[in-house]
């Protein structure tokens, strides 16, 4: 009870100080929310398939790749993993996102992959797993959309649109 008197005794006091104008609240400067856009085009590096009876097909790629995030390069790296009956279905990524200045940023995608006159539409919820130096404590979550013609392992063209608590790097 008595370490409860001088916590209100605070809090009261920053109210207090905040209805009368008196104090500022700082805020760091990359508090800021910011939409994120980020357009990818990967290419297979490595992957580990493996094709069962009935139209099962599974496994995992490596992409290596190039991309712009807000308009500045980008270098991506993604590794994943993929569930499809007769090509279609779940997969899931990690994607680096590495900037000109070598800071990095991760991002997790969980989506659905659908196939119409071959060519492969991904859709999927996208989240910032965390980052490097000028992009440490990046959190934000979005969708992405992404398109690949031709066979599994084709070039991947990918779009992600989210917002984060830090801005985009320049």
């Amino acid at each position: 009870m008595n370490r409860l008197i001088p916590r209100v005794l605070v809090a009261v006091s920053m109210i207090a100080a905040l209805l009368a104008g008196g104090l500022t609240v700082a805020l760091p400067a990359h508090a800021a929310s910011g939409k994120q856009h980020i357009v990818l085009k990967l290419q297979l590096d490595s992957m580990d398939k493996h094709e069962m009876d009935g139209g099962s097909t599974y496994g995992t790629m490596h992409f290596a790749g190039k991309g712009t995030w807000n308009g500045s390069p980008v270098k991506v790296q993604w590794d994943g993993a993929f569930t499809y009956m007769n090509g279609e279905g779940p997969w899931s990524a990690q994607i680096t996102l590495i900037t000109n200045n070598g800071a990095k940023a991760g991002i997790f995608f969980n989506a659905l992959t659908t196939v119409k006159d071959s060519v492969a539409t991904f859709n999927g919820k996208t989240r910032f797993l965390g980052g490097t130096e000028s992009l440490a404590g990046i959190s934000g979550k979005g969708i992405m959309k992404g398109v690949r013609s031709g066979v599994l392992g084709s070039p991947l063209a990918i779009t992600i649109d989210t917002s984060s608590n830090l801005p985009a790097p320049k």
